[in-house]
């Protein structure tokens, strides 16, 4: 990465070898039912202070994020920034403190006090005047097709959604001969395999969906064996990549390398395994504090999250987008035996 770049994980990390890894979508629904309450909390004794605004029903993946956020605290703030930590259903920020960024989950977004700036941590859509924390499964697909598509050749994007200007985004994105072919529930998986492989030859077929007549097409492409890759998204589930008719399946995931950086460090602080939803507070603390770190502690903005280097924490190289919206760098996957290996890594900027 660039030097400009702005290095979240520091040096002092690099000595954790743990072998853990992410799932394939950063996903903050990924921890178990629980009823810790989330309790009001400031840490740290720095006026610059970043909020976050969780619900207790959120349960384990609430605590988890509140425990993600506090080890960025502890490790990467260096006492020049604090952390607040609020119930989002009794909100009051502590006194004496300037709240600049607030990461927030499902509808708290309103909670972020005048002209600080949100962060949603669950969502693709960012709130107003703020920035989203969770890309695009169109940004995985495109980046599958990518790679599978490299050497050149007619794609077609299979899809049974309405969404056909997203779709058509990722088409102007791919270029070349790239075809968007919609497909419904009443044809059989032989009439939409034969739909798709007509025409020129295809060499990578995406599917923008994740339901469960895939597994269908997937299987009557091989008995009509047409030689293409299957090319799924960071939202297909576990069970759909389980099934043998998907072997072989590409899929552009959330970069894995960093993962195990911090896995260790976090199971010594808090006795649990790392999730996703404790990734999604380290990561948002440590823009914070990489910012700050770097440019000063006023320099918390909008400005420098816009940076067009981006960020690199623990789930991978990423940035925001001018809407509002979040990019980020994915590694490239394959099923093999009914699970993910990684096959190519991120690349290593923006």
């Amino acid at each position: 990465m660039r030097k400009s770049a702005l290095i979240l994980i520091l040096i002092l990390l690099a000595g954790c070898q743990s072998t853990t890894q992410t799932s394939d979508v950063l996903s903050l629904d990924d921890g178990e039912s629980s009823s810790t309450p989330i309790v009001a909390e400031s840490i740290g004794s720095a006026p610059t202070t970043v909020g976050f605004v969780l619900s207790s029903l959120k349960g384990a993946n609430g605590l988890a994020i509140r425990n993600g956020a506090v080890l960025a605290q502890e490790q990467l703030s260096g006492d020049k920034l604090s952390l607040a930590i609020v119930n989002s259903s009794s909100i009051i920020w502590p006194d004496g403190k300037s709240i600049t960024l607030v990461a927030t989950s499902g509808s708290a977004s309103t909670a972020a006090p005048e002209g600080s700036i949100p962060v949603a941590l669950d969502s693709i859509r960012p709130p107003s005047g703020g920035f989203a924390f969770v890309a695009s499964h169109y940004d995985s697909l495109e980046a599958g097709l990518r790679h599978a598509a490299a050497k050149g050749g007619r794609i077609v994007i299979a899809t049974n959604e309405d969404d056909i200007e997203s779709l058509s985004r990722v088409k102007a994105n791919l270029g070349g001969l790239v075809d968007i072919v919609t497909y419904g529930s009443q044809e059989s998986a032989a009439q939409t395999a034969a739909k798709l492989s007509s025409g020129d030859p295809v060499v990578a077929i995406g599917f923008s969906g994740k339901d469960r007549k895939i597994v269908d097409i997937a299987g009557a492409l091989r008995r009509s064996n047409q030689q293409v890759v299957i090319v799924g998204h960071k939202g297909w589930t576990e069970t759909l990549i389980a099934n043998s008719a998907l072997e072989g399946a590409i899929i552009a995931r959330p970069d894995t390398a960093n993962f195990g950086l911090i896995a260790e460090r976090y199971q010594a602080r808090f006795n649990q395994p790392l999730t996703n939803a404790a990734i999604a507070g380290f990561d948002v603390m440590a823009i914070a504090a990489g910012i700050m770190r770097t440019s000063g502690e006023k320099a918390l903005s909008r400005e420098a999250l816009l940076a067009p280097s981006g960020f690199r924490g623990a789930s991978g190289a990423f940035r925001f987008r001018q809407d509002g919206t979040f990019e980020r760098l994915f590694e490239i996957a394959q099923v093999k035996s009914g699970a993910l290996v990684r096959i190519a890594p991120a690349p290593s900027g923006f």
